[in-house]
């Protein structure tokens, strides 16, 4: 019978600090409605402290123990843009109000190239976004709609793929393309890098909300 050996396995790693920062403009009808408004904000993250996880655990492999899994990220900190507004249609029917929303973002990238790697894909992005939204009495309907795009990143040495050669051999050297090198719980000085190649990618979120108010 195999019997089973149980043992720790420990992430440590430190989650950014966040600053956020803004200024709004409101727009009233002389009844003192909100016609529209304009919003622009600024996000810092202090994602450089993300060098790397820290992975500790009490496991052996043939009586060595399991070293060397701490995932380096070596991330840099980062910040954003972010532009929206909405403008509300009072009285379309009785006590109805239809709002049409629409925003932009842009931020930086929290990932250098030769660290791109599958876990997070922290790229340098932008995004548009539509909404619309109906109320009326004590019920609301809202739809809204966002596309984020990616950069798109090659991660490649010149005349070759990163994985054979003296490019694997360099172990993620400077000018080999990805510094990750695979891998090796016993032993940290083998294996190439891997994470060379193309990464694409871009986000499409749809999201539909309703709600009824009781009481007062």
């Amino acid at each position: 019978l195999v019997k089973p050996n149980p043992t720790s396995i420990n992430i440590d790693l430190h989650m950014p600090w966040v600053w956020r920062t803004g200024v709004r403009y409101i727009n009233r009808d002389s009844s003192g409605r909100e016609r529209f408004d304009v919003e622009l904000d600024f996000v810092y993250e202090t994602t450089g402290q993300l060098d790397q996880y820290e992975i500790t655990t009490g496991g052996k492999i043939l009586n060595d123990p399991i070293e060397g899994l701490d995932q380096v990220h070596n991330w840099v900190d980062t910040y954003s843009l972010r532009l929206g507004g909405t403008y509300h249609l009072h009285d379309i029917f009785k006590d109805a109000t239809l709002s049409i929303s629409a925003g932009a973002f842009w931020e930086s990238e929290a990932m250098p190239p030769e660290y791109t790697r599958l876990d997070f894909l922290p790229f340098q992005r932008g995004g548009l976004s539509v909404g619309v939204s109906l109320k009326w009495r004590r019920y609301s309907l809202a739809v809204g709609y966002m596309h984020t795009f990616y950069e798109t990143r090659e991660v490649m040495p010149e005349g070759g793929d990163g994985r054979t050669g003296a490019c694997a051999a360099s172990n993620g050297a400077e000018g080999c393309g990805s510094k990750i090198p695979q891998m090796t719980p016993v032993d940290s000085t083998y294996g190439g890098p891997i994470g060379n190649g193309v990464y694409k990618m871009s986000t499409d979120f749809v999201t539909i909300g309703a709600s009824v108010q009781f009481g007062g």
